[in-house]
């Protein structure tokens, strides 16, 4: 049979389901927005991780802040002496094809009209285009969403300055253009007659030969000011952009948690006082302060176990509905459910390990009650 402590924690929460729901309800309330916002953050940031291990193929990379690339430097890209296996240009402009709307971003980039995949995170399937040379664009996902354009369809978009009939091929991927953004082959935007002048550069230094590729850069980024970055550090400042936008979540987060918790103390204490005759009568038959301590720190963890359990299960829902519903219904992007079942069980040890901290205030009542003097108001 189980110690006595143990028998009065759990006798006492059978006989009093409505106090213990007043006290499991702060922390099941807090513990389920603290668990959907980390399902939710985490789940976004997976999807960030994966997103730019695609759209980050070559070591190294090269941007124009305003004005294209100068042809100095695109004829010494080609010379036999450059340090580089390959290069991939690349440009972008914008296009406004709602003015109701913010314009959307138009990529020309050195892409395979049979293998766009190689250049692209397609979200579904890729479409061959039609018998005819009509010009093959691929949207993102959020151009998708907002203007409702599926793979597959023909439409005429403002090009060049004038409308051009193209062909949907796919949509893919893209956490970076909130409003959109239209992929196009080279060559597709050279035929219908654009006069490509790239912006950034993708570069694949010769192997072994990294640090000699960005010394040999370094007299074109300073004269023109072009920033050089290699896919690591573009990574790690993306992801540390990423955490600083969320940083502000827990905050939030710990404020929730330590309302639930304040609500737990203030309950099992407020509930100390209503049994005190209770309490008193079992220090009379022999209970020691160490054992009323003991069963009322019991109760508080087994109320917040209670309340864990329902909040995670509570928190896992919101945080699929945040995931896949709110979203993209806010953001116009889809991510895969990524569940961080090691941060959430941390978490909820810490809060079950902060609920038996905070059960020690009432505990401290408990064992504080003048037994004679409430033997004696009792009669």
């Amino acid at each position: 049979s189980l110690p006595a402590p143990q028998r009065i924690a759990i006798q006492n929460v059978a006989q009093a389901p409505l106090m213990a729901q007043v006290a499991a309800s702060g922390l099941i309330v807090s513990f389920a927005l603290t668990a959907s916002m980390v399902i939710m953050v985490s789940s976004f940031r997976v999807a960030v991780d994966h997103w730019l291990d695609e759209v980050l193929p070559a070591p190294l990379y090269l941007r124009s802040k305003s004005t294209p690339l100068p042809q100095e430097l695109l004829a010494a890209l080609t010379r036999p002496d450059a340090p580089f296996a390959r290069v991939e240009p690349s440009a972008q402009a914008s296009l406004t094809i709602d003015p109701q709307r913010p314009n959307v971003a138009l990529l020309v980039r050195e892409i395979e009209r049979s293998h766009p995949e190689a250049r692209l995170p397609f979200t579904g399937p890729v479409l061959a285009p039609p018998v005819g040379g009509i010009a093959v664009v691929w949207i993102s996902e959020a151009l998708h969403e907002i203007y409702r354009i599926t793979p597959g369809q023909t439409l005429r978009l403002p090009l060049l300055g004038r409308a051009i009939e193209v062909f949907v091929g796919g949509v893919w991927r893209d956490y970076s253009r909130q409003f959109g953004a239209i992929a196009i082959s080279r060559d597709d935007y050279q035929r219908l007659g654009g006069d490509f002048q790239p912006t950034d550069l993708a570069l694949w230094p010769r192997p072994g030969q990294e640090a000699a590729a960005i010394a040999w850069l370094a007299p074109y980024t300073g004269q023109y000011g072009f920033e050089v970055a290699d896919a690591a550090e573009i990574r790690r400042l993306s992801l540390s952009i990423f955490d600083k936008s969320f940083a502000v979540t827990y905050a939030l987060e710990a404020a929730a948690m330590l309302i639930g918790l304040f609500g737990l103390a203030v309950t099992l204490a407020a509930s100390v006082c209503l049994r005190e005759r209770e309490l008193a009568t079992l220090g009379a038959l022999g209970f020691s302060r160490r054992m009323l301590s003991r069963a009322v720190i019991l109760e508080g963890a087994l109320i917040a176990a209670v309340g864990l359990l329902i909040g995670l299960a509570c928190g896992i829902a919101i945080g699929s509905i945040l995931t896949q519903v709110i979203n993209p219904q806010a953001f116009h992007w889809r991510m895969s459910l990524h569940i961080p079942w090691p941060a959430l069980l941390v978490g909820a040890g810490a809060t079950l390990a902060a609920a038996v901290l905070a059960s020690h205030f009432a505990a401290r009542q408990a064992t504080r009650l003048p037994v004679a003097q409430v033997l004696a108001s009792a009669q």
